[in-house]
C-alpha cells in the first residue's frame, strides 16, 4: 500500500511538472507584466524605473491613469502623469495597479463552465486583493501592498487549469458540491491542486518569493515559511470573507470555515471581524473600476 501511494505521488508530481513546462512553453505573461516583475525583483529599483516600464505601453499608461483617477483613490485633483501618480500613491501602489491592469488581460475572453466563469474568478481575485490590503492596514502590517498582490494572484493556478488543462478542469468542476471544495476535487482528478500549480508557474515566471509562497500556502498557512506567513494569513482571511460575501472563486454554495487560530495570528478579535465584514461592501464598491476589465 505504501509503495502504491509513493508511485501515485510521483506520477502526480510528474503530471504537475509537465503541465508547468507546457504553460511555460505556450503561455507568457504580458511583456510589460514581466518587465514590471523585473523591477519588483530588483532591490535598487526606484519610481523612475517603474515609470519607464509602464510608459513603454501607452495603452497600459492610459488604463493606469484612468484607475488612478477613479473614486477608489479619492484624489482631490485629476492626475495626468505617471510621475505624479507615483509621487502621490507610492511605488508599490502604482506597481500593483499596473499589475492588476496587466493581469486582467488573462480574463478578456469570458468562459462559463457549470458555476465557474473567468469573469467571476477575476472579481474574486481583485476583491480578495482589496480585502487583504484592508486587513493588512487594519493590523498595522508594513507589507500591506504585498498583501494586495498576494490576494490578486493567490488563485492564479485556477486560471492555468482553466486555460491549459480544460478537460481536467471540467471534470473537476463536475465534482464540486456544497460539501467538497475545489482543491480536493482537483487532487482527485489530477493529483495536485491550483495552489501547487499556481506557485510552480509563479516560481518559473520569477514572481517575488513572498508571492510564490502566498500562492502555494493560502489554503495551508501553518505550513507557510515564517517570512511569508502573516501576508498569507491575511490573504486567507480575505479569501474567507470574499467567499462568505458571495464573491467566491467558482461561485458555489460551498462556504469555507474560519480556521480556529487565524484571527489570533493576525491580532484580531471577533469584534474586529464584524467591523471588517461591515466595511467590506463600501471598500469594494469604491473599487468598482478595478473590477471592470
Amino acid at each position: 500500500m505504501e509503495r502504491a501511494v509513493t508511485i501515485e505521488a510521483t506520477e502526480s508530481q510528474e503530471r504537475l511538472r509537465q503541465l508547468v513546462e507546457h504553460i511555460s512553453d505556450v503561455a507568457t505573461l504580458p511583456a510589460v507584466f514581466a518587465k514590471i516583475m523585473e523591477v519588483v525583483n530588483e532591490p535598487e529599483a526606484c519610481a523612475a524605473d517603474l515609470k519607464a516600464v509602464v510608459e513603454c505601453d501607452p495603452a497600459l499608461t492610459s488604463r493606469v491613469l484612468k484607475r488612478v483617477n477613479s473614486a477608489y483613490f479619492g484624489l482631490p485633483t485629476r492626475i495626468g502623469s505617471l510621475q505624479t501618480a507615483i509621487s502621490l500613491l507610492g511605488f508599490n501602489a502604482v506597481r500593483n495597479l499596473a499589475l492588476t491592469v496587466s493581469v486582467s488581460d488573462l480574463f478578456k475572453d469570458d468562459v462559463q463552465v457549470h458555476t465557474y466563469s473567468r469573469l467571476g474568478l477575476w472579481k474574486h481575485m481583485v476583491s480578495a486583493a482589496i480585502c487583504a490590503r484592508m486587513i493588512a492596514r487594519r493590523t498595522s502590517m508594513a507589507q500591506f501592498e504585498d498583501a494586495y498582490l498576494g490576494g490578486l494572484l493567490h488563485d492564479i493556478g485556477i486560471v492555468f487549469f482553466d486555460q491549459h488543462a480544460p478537460e481536467s478542469f471540467r471534470k473537476t468542476l463536475a465534482q464540486l458540491s456544497e460539501e467538497r471544495e475545489l482543491r480536493f476535487c482537483e487532487r482527485d482528478v489530477v493529483g495536485f491542486d491550483h495552489a501547487e500549480l499556481g506557485s510552480a508557474v509563479a516560481e518559473k515566471w520569477r514572481f517575488p518569493e513572498l508571492i510564490v509562497q502566498c500562492v502555494r500556502w493560502h489554503h495551508f498557512v501553518p505550513r507557510c515559511p515564517e517570512t511569508a506567513r502573516k501576508v498569507t494569513a491575511t490573504v486567507e482571511l480575505a479569501n474567507f470573507l470574499c467567499t462568505q460575501k458571495g464573491a467566491g472563486a467558482v461561485c458555489l454554495k460551498y462556504k469555507p470555515r474560519l480556521r480556529s487560530n487565524l484571527l489570533a495570528e493576525l491580532g484580531l478579535s471577533r469584534d474586529d471581524l464584524r467591523v471588517l465584514w461591515e466595511d467590506m461592501d463600501k471598500e469594494l464598491e469604491s473599487a468598482r473600476d478595478l473590477l471592470n476589465l
